[in-house]
């Protein structure tokens, strides 16, 4: 469930993108997203371009993965909504050796952004959100037989602790590995439902990862 192969450029054609206005749909071309952004020379790389008439939000830079991608994608095909995170649409890999991630645009601020705007049940109720939803992302389980540390697609975790360190432990479980309040959508929507986003760092971890590196 959780692999597909690695290509330069793949698209989703059963997703909302795609299905919505018919299979004549094209995402934008790289050049497209390069014409719109702002900073293309930004490091570690440029900001997110949002195409808000198609729902439609592309992220891309050198440093940027096909595994974020494959972590979208994997959790959505896998939990369905009860793990709330954008749909991904496919992604390009250009001449350049820039990854293009073409995914679901979604709206509202960051939970950083609005925490000290929410009142006492709406902060209960995130926080009940997101112990069920870490919850239920740790019910996504190896093969026993292929027990490793390392991103979803077996390559190298991306998280920045684990630069040139030696592979550790058992225990495994999936892991975002960079959840924060950055990393935490609240849509405008009633009730309030939060959304996670920005998975290039997940993958399988030991057991206590999330908890290190939760802030």
């Amino acid at each position: 469930m959780y692999l597909v192969r690695i290509l330069r450029e793949i698209k989703f054609t059963d997703t909302s993108f795609f299905t919505t206005d018919g299979a004549n749909r094209q995402l934008p071309t790289p050049t497209q997203v390069r014409a719109l952004s702002k900073g293309i020379n930004t490091c570690p790389r440029p900001a997110a371009v949002k195409f808000a008439e198609l729902g439609l939000l592309v992220k891309f830079g050198r440093y940027v993965t096909t595994t974020e991608a494959l972590n979208l994608w994997t959790i959505k095909k896998t939990f369905g909504d009860d793990i709330p995170v954008p749909e991904v649409f496919g992604w390009r890999v250009d001449q350049d050796g820039f990854t293009f991630i073409y995914m679901e645009l979604i709206g509202g601020p960051t939970l950083e952004e609005c925490w000290d705007s929410l009142d006492a049940l709406q902060r209960r109720t995130i926080n009940d959100q997101l112990c069920g939803i870490m919850g239920k992302l740790r019910t996504l389980a190896q093969d026993p037989s292929e027990r490793f540390i390392g991103s979803i697609n077996r390559e190298h975790l991306l998280d920045y602790v684990f630069i040139d360190q030696p592979k550790t432990g058992p225990f495994l479980s999936l892991t975002h590995a960079d959840l924060n309040r950055r990393n935490i959508m609240v849509p405008s929507t009633s009730p309030v439902r939060v959304v996670i986003v920005d998975w290039q760092q997940s993958g399988w971890y030991p057991d206590y990862w999330e908890y290190c590196k939760a802030a």
